[in-house]
């Protein structure tokens, strides 16, 4: 009896709290706590006709009264949520009420019972109730983009279908004479043409008409967006590597056909040749004397191959590996001569210059060519057909949606002298 006195001052007490929290709400709610308020006093009633059953010559153990007080108890327990086993309708229905409970007073309006079997590990036992939080905007995978935009020449064009300019093939001649020498005719500079063709460069992406309209963010918008990093991506690896036939020509095309002969004198190249310097094998050579140390001798004499005059614009383009090897490199002294950057968003250096991070860079490896070093804003040149152009089709296929995104663009060496080349090999 005493328990049950206990259970009935805790409901008395929760309905108390209920009228706190709901002082002012709306009149359903406040006719659903004069409900609860109705049941206590019941049942403060049913305790006293209990009470005085008991103190009557022991008829509280007969079987009615007996019944009467299951009943109750199954009462009570089931308003305070309490597991009430199997028992009638009735108090199956202040069992049910639990759910109530909880949606007005939180967890700590359920039993401990209640608790434990309300698990989101089960979704029949209040799993449903546990709904997680969808962020409808995709994590974008971030890619290394290659920098070549922005250490090289730029051009739009605005008629025809590419690009030709004129380059000097040989310089002007001039001489010393005296005061009244005859004055010989001297050679004149030779120009040579170069043309730069457009190239296309196309996606074309698929979807469904149910996807475009349903989704929970803006496909359209999302695609057009990740579109338009791709084509950066394939247009900067093209600048690199690419073949000149349906896309543009990258500088290390030329390397197939370059050559050690440096810019001046007896050993003058072609003007339509790059200049490689050999590393010295496969790898970087050791230095005699210092263990694990690599032999920078070759990066020295591929600065020194630059003509001074293009040096202050000069970058080393690189990847990331080969950024990695070279600033464990050390002279004959032990001193290292990559210099990292203190300020976030700066280049390191490498003997002066900036090194410039360009991903579709190769590795180093036997014959390739891992490192270049030049004034690209003076040796290389990009092209483009302002803009890029995006074809929405809801058309052609019943029930889906396409889009046909496309640019023009072009690029190739114009310079040849201002880009030097490091392959790795003994000659």
């Amino acid at each position: 009896m005493e328990e049950l006195k206990k259970l009935i001052l805790e409901i008395m007490e929760t309905v108390k709290v209920m009228q706190a929290k709901n002082q002012g709400k709306n009149d359903k709610l406040q006719a659903h706590i004069d409900s609860l308020q109705s049941q206590a006093d019941d049942l403060k009633k049913q305790l006293v006709n209990l009470e005085l059953g008991g103190s009557g010559g022991g008829s509280r153990n007969t079987k009615g009264n007996q019944d009467q007080y299951q009943k109750f108890v199954a009462l009570v327990k089931g308003l305070r949520g309490q597991d009430i086993g199997h028992i009638g309708p009735r108090e199956y229905e202040g069992h049910r009420n639990a759910v109530g409970s909880y949606l007005k007073l939180g967890f700590e309006g359920l039993s401990g019972d209640i608790r434990n079997e309300l698990s989101i590990s089960s979704d029949p036992n209040g799993g449903v109730w546990i709904v997680p939080q969808f962020d409808p905007i995709p994590r974008e995978k971030l890619y290394g983009l290659n920098p070549m935009r922005a250490v090289s020449d730029h051009m739009d064009i605005m008629t025809g279908d590419g690009f030709k300019g004129l380059a000097d093939d040989e310089e002007f001649m001039s001489g010393w004479v005296g005061e009244h020498d005859l004055r010989d005719e001297t050679d004149a500079g030779k120009l040579m043409e170069f043309e730069i063709p457009l190239r296309d460069q196309y996606a074309l992406c698929i979807m469904t008409n149910r996807l475009v309209d349903f989704a929970p963010l803006n496909v359209l918008g999302y695609v057009e967006n990740r579109l338009d990093k791709r084509f950066r991506r394939t247009e900067n690896k093209a600048f690199i590597a690419g073949t000149g036939i349906t896309q543009p020509r990258g500088f290390l095309d030329h390397a197939g056909n370059a050559t050690t002969q440096s810019d001046e004198g007896q050993d003058s190249r072609p003007s339509d040749k790059l200049q490689y310097l050999p590393a010295g094998g496969a790898d970087f050579p050791t230095v005699s004397g210092l263990t694990a140390a690599d032999d920078p001798s070759a990066l020295i004499d591929l600065r020194a191959s630059l003509n001074a005059e293009l040096r202050p614009g000069a970058v080393w383009l690189m990847n990331s590996q080969t950024e990695a090897r070279l600033s464990k490199m050390r002279d004959e002294t032990g001193r290292f001569l990559f210099i990292q950057s203190l300020v976030a968003g700066q280049p390191n250096s490498l003997l002066g210059a900036p090194v410039v991070i360009a991903e579709s860079m190769p590795n180093i490896a036997s014959n390739s060519h891992p490192i270049a070093y030049g004034n690209f804003e003076q040796g290389f040149l990009i092209v483009d057909k302002p803009g890029w152009r995006v074809v929405r089709d809801m058309v052609t296929t019943k029930g889906k949606t396409k889009i046909f995104a496309y640019k023009y663009c072009g690029a190739d060496v114009v310079d040849y002298r201002a880009i030097k080349l490091l392959r790795m090999s003994e000659s």
